[in-house]
């Protein structure tokens, strides 16, 4: 299927304003396997909390990402950070916020919160996404989501 047919088949979905949550919060809780000897969570496993709370609000938007590959769209991250603010333990509940801090036709910035219990912060993060073909070309974003983003940022404020 070419990438032009894969695009405007994505752009069949309908995409509404108010299904274009700015922001997501799902909870995780800690696996054992996530530990190290003392219970604490290995830092490297904040970064997969980040992908399963960004997984979870593409899906929310009604794109999951599995659609998007199969429409030939890759999301690549091209930029993370992670920052480690207090300790999460074995079989804590976390709250994890993924939102979208800047759009544009190619990348895709999200930020993130890990909060415990307490409400304190565990760990705070940011990727950026650029969105590519298979052969790792650029490719736009479906014109969907890029036309419901600059209502949802006027709306909210944002750039």
């Amino acid at each position: 299927m070419a990438v032009n047919q894969s695009l405007r088949e994505m752009e069949l979905k309908d995409v509404r304003q108010e299904m274009f949550q700015r922001e997501i919060e799902i909870p995780i809780r800690v696996r054992y396997s996530e530990t190290d000897q003392m219970g604490v969570v290995h830092h490297s496993n904040y970064v997969r909390y980040f992908e399963v709370a960004r997984m979870e609000h593409f899906r929310s938007w009604g794109y999951p990402y599995g659609e998007l590959e199969r429409c030939k769209i890759l999301l690549v991250i091209i930029g993370m950070e992670c920052k480690c603010r207090s300790p999460a333990y074995f079989d804590e509940v976390l709250q994890v916020k993924a939102s979208i801090h800047k759009m544009t036709r190619f990348r895709i910035i999200h930020h993130y919160e890990i909060r415990n219990r307490n409400k304190q912060i565990v760990a705070t993060g940011k990727t950026v996404l650029a969105s590519v073909s298979k052969e790792g070309f650029p490719i736009p974003l479906p014109d969907t989501l890029g036309k419901v983003w600059p209502k949802v940022r006027e709306q909210k404020g944002l750039t």
